[in-house]
């Protein structure tokens, strides 16, 4: 699925609450799983990269719906990134 066809999904889908608190708390649970791998005093629990997945969807979904709430796609957050990462690092 393109950055198109899953605008359009998000758009779809009903408005919960405020997308940046939404992103927020979502990445915070995606640092969570990264904590966890990380450890370093034996008790290190290796990704689970279904669960991990799941939370990365989760901040593309808040992603999405922070960017059009502000009349910005996907595409302009991709091609900016690139430009600027271009540019920082050559």
């Amino acid at each position: 699925m393109g950055f198109k066809k899953y605008e359009e999904f998000v758009d779809t889908m009903p408005d919960f609450d405020d997308a940046a608190l939404g992103l927020a708390g979502e990445v915070g649970e995606v640092l969570e799983h990264v904590k966890k791998d990380r450890r370093p005093d034996g008790r290190r629990q290796p990704l689970d990269k279904e669960s991990f997945t799941a939370e990365l969807g989760d901040v593309l979904f808040y992603l999405t719906r922070l960017a059009h709430k502000n009349g910005i796609t996907l595409k302009e957050v991709a091609d900016y990134n690139e430009k600027k990462l271009t540019k920082r690092h050559g």
